[in-house]
């Protein structure tokens, strides 16, 4: 079997089933209706035959199943690659103009990436069937790479209860063009946002927006 078709895609196959729609464009929600809405050529039309439970029945049924021993093997697979490309890293960063350190840059990079996928998956409870292990997995996964996990777990929660909202969602938050060069012009705002201080920031961030409703 190949990879699990995206949201986008699956939608765009059930919803061309009963019209000619471009699925280059993109698919919302409606927020007041719940219902997913897809664009024509100057509007949003309204789709009442297309619902969350269509394109969940399109996605096969194995896609649902937890696995703790697969998600294991992710877990020890980019660990052990991890690993090894530390232990490689000599061979990568020999001196600071080696060549080759921009390639041990990203392969680490693209790893640890995959580290926090597990994590990520831990915290939507998809690891495995066992609260406790995707608690204990969570850390494990998170905790290389400076992430406290259970401040992320919530934040992330916070983030998926406002998707996408313009004002609620702080993980996608644009920001109006005067307010951006006002806010670029001050030199401490363009050391923490655009240089090492992230490293200070974004700990404060996650143990800042972890209240949650009830």
């Amino acid at each position: 079997s190949g990879p699990v078709p995206s949201l986008h895609s699956l939608a765009c196959l059930v919803y061309q089933r009963s019209r000619n729609w471009d699925c280059s464009r993109r698919i919302t929600m409606c927020r007041t209706t719940g219902k997913l809405q897809a664009p024509t050529s100057d509007a949003y039309d309204p789709a009442p035959d297309l619902s969350l439970a269509k394109i969940r029945a399109v996605i096969p049924k194995h896609c649902f199943q937890k696995s703790a021993f697969r998600s294991t093997m992710y877990l020890l697979q980019d660990l052990a690659i991890i690993g090894a490309l530390y232990y490689m890293r000599p061979w990568f960063c020999f001196a600071w103009w080696s060549p080759l350190r921009l390639l041990w840059w990203n392969m680490v990079g693209f790893f640890g990436w995959c580290l926090f996928v597990v994590g990520h998956d831990c915290g939507h409870g998809t690891y495995s069937n066992n609260e406790t292990l995707n608690f204990l997995i969570g850390h494990i996964a998170h905790t290389p790479l400076l992430v406290p996990f259970t401040g992320w777990q919530a934040s992330h929660r916070k983030h998926h209860m406002n998707h996408n909202h313009v004002e609620n969602d702080h993980s996608w938050k644009p920001l109006p063009f005067v307010t951006y060069k006002e806010f670029m012009a001050d030199p401490l705002s363009r050391i923490f946002r655009c240089s090492y201080g992230m490293l200070l920031v974004f700990p404060i961030y996650l143990l800042s927006h972890t209240g949650m409703p009830g």
